[in-house]
């Protein structure tokens, strides 16, 4: 710091100020200035201090003519306190920010003889902070136009919301009234088929001694006929009943299941001699036990009526997934063309190749509906020599469809 008699005279003191990396320097009361520090020196190189010129009218680009209104250091002089002030001081061109501290200095009686500034430029601070603040202002702008958006667009969402949860809902009234409407027809249907199915039996006994050939195989064609008709309208309420009945999830030994269903249909295989085999070890699982006796019976009576004469192997893999168990009933008969595997699980869909086979199309139709049930799906495909394998999951932790 220049030198001045009223300042410690030490280099010790001056190399610290010059290196403080804050402006300093002393004002006399007069408002003139005694002594600049290096940064000081750096800000107004043209200072002349060997004037003692005025402080306000150097610090300032155009001179200023009076004190400045806010100068902390005037205050420090008239009252001998500290004072700070945060500064906009035009330089030229542009206008720089100052936090400018003063404090007061006082010779051994106690009398102010002179104020020491401390000055920071805080320009680039203060335009940071205008900046943020400025960016802060766009950003709570557009908080609030995007909040607007979405605002509308939650409401959109809920009225879309609402209608759907109506159309659902009168979409399941309708189902429900179709589905009481099937059954009704079902029921209505199957009781006058049974009364016609009876009749022709009696008149058969009764009359048939009378009846030529021709009339007798009449008989028996419209018995037939009225059997498979009864037995449509069945097969119509146990597939109306899948959606009905409420799954019981219990822990089932796939093997004793598998077992029961063997020694069910023994005398079927035998008949047309069939070998059975399946794993010699199968997991329990958690399922609903009627319903998988349902999907087994089903995809088996398939099998025996579409096979073919040359079917002689039914048999069963395991395997699965980390979420499902999936079961594979398999057979060496008939094979699939991809049309017949894409349409097999449809309803009352029949193998064309077999008009005269009993059964209404709804056997596979309820393997996936139970499927679906229990978390898994069903599909179709072709062995890899002969005949066709069924693959159903079913989830290890059941719920929403899915494989």
């Amino acid at each position: 710091m220049d030198h001045d008699p009223q300042l410690p005279n030490d280099d010790r003191f001056q190399s610290v100020v010059d290196n403080i990396g804050i402006g300093i320097s002393v004002i006399s009361p007069e408002m003139r200035i005694l002594s600049l520090n290096r940064q000081m020196r750096q800000w107004f190189p043209d200072i002349d201090l060997s004037r003692r010129p005025l402080c306000y009218a150097s610090f300032n680009s155009p001179p200023r003519s009076d004190i400045c209104p806010y100068c902390p250091t005037h205050k420090t002089l008239r009252d001998g306190r500290v004072h700070e002030e945060v500064t906009s001081t035009p330089r030229g061109d542009t206008t720089r920010n100052y936090r400018i501290i003063a404090s007061p200095i006082h010779d051994a009686a106690g009398k102010i003889t002179a104020a020491v500034e401390m000055v920071e430029d805080i320009t680039d601070r203060i335009q940071a902070e205008n900046e943020l603040r400025r960016y802060q202002s766009e950003l709570e702008t557009m908080v609030a136009e995007k909040t607007g958006e979405l605002r509308k667009t939650n409401l959109r969402l809920s009225a879309e919301i609402e209608e759907r949860k109506k159309a659902e809902a009168a979409l399941q009234q309708k189902m429900e009234q179709t589905r009481q409407f099937a059954y009704t027809i079902s029921h209505d249907f199957k009781n006058p088929t049974v009364a016609m199915q009876g009749l022709c039996r009696l008149l058969y006994r009764r009359y048939r001694d009378v009846l030529d050939e021709r009339g007798q195989e009449c008989c028996r064609m419209i018995i037939r006929s009225a059997e498979q008709m009864v037995g449509l309208a069945d097969r119509i309420n146990q597939f109306i009943s899948v959606d009905c009945a409420r799954l019981r999830f219990e822990a089932t030994d796939l093997r004793a299941l598998f077992e029961r269903l063997e020694a069910e249909y023994a005398a079927r295989f035998r008949k047309r001699r069939i070998a059975w085999s399946m794993p010699p070890t199968l997991p329990v699982v958690k399922v609903d036990p009627l319903s998988l006796v349902r999907i087994v019976r089903n995809v088996l009576d398939n099998a025996l009526k579409y096979g073919g004469e040359q079917m002689r192997r039914i048999f069963l893999e395991y395997q699965e997934t980390e979420s499902h168990h999936i079961l594979i009933i398999a057979n060496d008969g008939r094979s699939l063309s991809q049309e017949e595997a894409d349409r097999a699980f449809h309803l009352f869909h029949r193998r064309n190749e077999s008009p005269f086979i009993e059964g209404a199309g709804l056997g596979l139709s309820i393997v996936r509906d139970l499927a679906e049930r229990h978390g898994g799906c069903a599909w179709i495909d072709n062995g890899p020599q002969a005949g066709i394998r069924v693959h159903v999951s079913l989830a290890k932790q059941p719920g929403p469809a899915g494989c």
